[in-house]
């Protein structure tokens, strides 16, 4: 793979990572909404709300930002979501409580908004872990053998990526 062809990827990769995460903002903010209202003490709040958003974007980037890197069996699956919440999750999870214990247990700041800059500061650590060793290459090669249509989308992909290159964008 070119040095173009790695960054269009990357690229693209990224914008997909941060549409799905985006969409878990939504998830976590509601989630903790939710649980805020139910008057759960807002540490619990967030670990709940945290871990409803790690499921979602575990499911959205197995099979949207990474749908190229498929693994076969119920064991892959299993040990990619195990490194996503390894990753992932701690990272989410230990980050957010440790912001959130800051921002509004020192701070006062209101719980929504310091969970919106505790999910920001999550963001680029959460998604090379992913590319890197969730849903890396080499792990990827070892769960699957891919179906005759992946391959073909595979090489119409690169193909794509190719002339994007050839034009500059």
């Amino acid at each position: 793979m070119t040095r173009c062809d790695l960054r269009v990827v990357l690229k693209h990769r990224l914008t997909r990572f941060a549409a799905v995460g985006a969409i878990g903002i939504v998830v976590q903010l509601a989630v903790l909404a939710i649980l805020l209202a139910m008057k759960i003490e807002y540490l619990l709040a967030t670990a709940l709300a945290v871990e409803a958003a790690v499921i979602h974007n575990f499911i959205w980037h197995r099979h949207f930002t990474w749908s190229d890197r498929p693994q076969k069996g119920w064991s892959a699956l299993l040990k990619r979501l195990f490194r996503f919440h390894v990753s992932n999750g701690v990272v989410s999870l230990f980050g957010n409580l440790v912001m959130m214990r800051l921002l509004v247990g020192w701070l006062a700041w209101p719980a929504v908004i310091a969970n919106l800059v505790s999910i920001s500061t999550c963001f680029v650590v959460n998604f090379l872990a992913s590319e890197l060793w969730v849903f890396s290459i080499r792990k990827a090669a070892d769960e699957t053998t891919l179906p005759p249509y992946q391959v073909d989308f595979l090489e119409r992909s690169r193909m794509r990526t190719s002339v994007r290159c050839a034009k500059g964008t």
